[in-house]
């Protein structure tokens, strides 16, 4: 964000400014669509195991849950703060991960989730000390390897065939369509000016004031920094 808003410009916008048709028709085509990168890990017949530490925040969050097992530090942070501005769900996974009652919760307010939070309302499966992660990830993918790859891929196609008929496909039309527009309401528009004049951090601490958490939560809702993996 601090590098500017104009790394899209060339399929959203017309004569510099935003064009709705461009950008409903880009975000919901099956080969250029962010979602579709997402669902690129949903969709490979190989289960994927996703290893979330730090920060795991708007886009990311879409993408580590499209994963088929996710696993993450207890003192990581998943949320969405574009639910208070500039955005919307995209991949749609918080609402299928979650049931009615959490997934409104967090839809309305943006909070984030440790780890553990995470984990104990099942939008993950399993969160671990951070000493712990890569051994925890390393197991269950040996666990995996040991059953036949055909048999791996039955299976994920059954249960992710199951959600389709959930309606996921529907979801990811209307939330990159809502997403375009909740990026250029007045409001949003009034912060990404903001953004530009006085800074990314500014407008980040205005959204989350309120709430006190993400940018503006005590150092015991952050995650440790110390906490590094080199890959």
């Amino acid at each position: 964000m601090s590098d500017g808003f104009d790394h899209w410009n060339d399929r959203i916008t017309t004569d510099g400014q935003w064009d709705p048709g461009k950008d409903f028709a880009w975000a919901t085509s099956r080969l250029t669509a962010p979602t579709q990168k997402f669902m690129s890990i949903w969709h490979t017949h190989k289960p994927v195991i996703v290893q979330i530490h730090g920060w795991c925040v708007g886009g990311a969050s879409d993408t580590a849950l499209c994963g088929d097992l996710v696993i993450a530090s207890e003192d990581a942070r998943i949320g969405t703060p574009y639910s208070r501005m500039w955005g919307s769900y995209l991949s749609g996974m918080w609402l299928y991960r979650l049931g009615l009652t959490k997934a409104k919760e967090y839809a309305l307010t943006g909070k984030p989730l440790s780890g553990r939070e995470a984990a104990d309302i099942g939008l993950i499966n399993d969160a671990v000390p951070f000493e712990r992660l890569e051994e925890t990830v390393r197991e269950r993918a040996e666990q995996l390897a040991s059953i036949p790859a055909s048999q791996l891929a039955a299976m994920k196609l059954v249960v992710n065939h199951a959600f389709e008929n959930m309606g996921i496909s529907s979801t990811q039309v209307l939330g990159p369509i809502l997403d375009g527009l909740m990026r250029n309401t007045p409001d949003a528009l009034g912060f990404i000016d903001k953004a530009a004049t006085e800074g990314v951090r500014a407008v980040i601490e205005d959204r989350d004031r309120t709430f006190g958490d993400h940018s503006q939560g005590p150092d015991d809702q952050q995650p440790d920094p110390s906490h590094i993996i080199v890959p």
